[in-house]
């Protein structure tokens, strides 16, 4: 049973940073995507 717990937990942590890591990269995708459309003639 402690096994279990410890293996779910590092899995936890695992998922949390890879989470963390995504939200970082969609927050780059956003900010990229703002500029594009900032800085295309389209109009806003």
């Amino acid at each position: 049973m402690r096994l279990i717990t410890c293996i779910s937990g590092k899995l936890l942590i695992l998922i949390l940073h890879l989470n963390h890591n995504l939200l970082k990269i969609l927050n780059n995708f956003c900010n990229l995507l703002k500029v594009a459309f900032t800085l295309s003639p389209f109009p806003h």
